[in-house]
């Protein structure tokens, strides 16, 4: 029987996995019946990925599958041996991961899910689109996410400056978290927000 790996960031059991399980499927690869999956989720706490990564490696799968650049990398780091695919990775060749898009390189391949330049600004033309009249958005980033650092620099700045937003920015470590920061971009006059976990 085959056997899968996965290393989710921050947590398993969110959307991706639903449609990740629904086209092993289509493909007759089913959990327990054709294929073997052991799951490693850190539950929001990225600081165990390198752990979770190295007991994944030490089970031999024929395949790591890692959710997010986050767990991308920590599994990058683990080994270079086992060919790992990465989804839902921003900008794999800025955060290097990869060598270019065309050619990865290593081990790893998979699935870019942002190339920089204009991406959230994007996501703010839309909230001017939907709110004309919303003078600051609020934007909410897990600074423990390597993708955020690069991104917030890079990308947010010219989106605010084009569309004459204030930008309020949080860093949120724990969903637990998000409530208040809401409340608080509330009652700041927020009308928009960006939340990226």
């Amino acid at each position: 029987m085959a056997r899968i790996g996965v290393l989710c960031a921050p947590a398993c059991k969110l959307g991706p996995h639903d449609a990740f399980m629904d086209e092993l499927q289509k493909f007759g690869w089913i959990e327990g019946t054709t294929i073997a999956i052991e799951w490693k989720s850190p539950d929001y706490h990225l600081d165990r990925l390198p752990a979770l990564a190295a007991d994944l490696v030490r089970s031999k799968p024929d395949l790591i599958v890692a959710f997010t650049p986050p767990a991308a990398r920590a599994a990058k780091n683990a080994t270079s041996d086992i060919p790992i695919v990465m989804l839902f990775v921003a900008d794999p060749v800025g955060m290097g991961l990869a060598s270019s898009l065309a050619h990865p390189g290593g081990n790893l391949t998979g699935v870019a899910t942002l190339v920089p330049g204009g991406f959230n600004t994007k996501g703010l033309e839309i909230i001017r689109e939907l709110l004309p009249e919303a003078k600051r958005v609020a934007v909410f980033i897990n600074p423990a996410n390597e993708i955020h650092r690069l991104l917030y620099p890079k990308e947010y700045p010219p989106g605010v400056a084009k569309f004459g937003f204030q930008l309020d920015l949080f860093e949120l470590r724990d969903p637990a978290e998000l409530p208040d920061a809401v409340a608080t971009a509330k009652a700041r006059g927020c009308r928009g927000f960006v939340c990226v976990v």
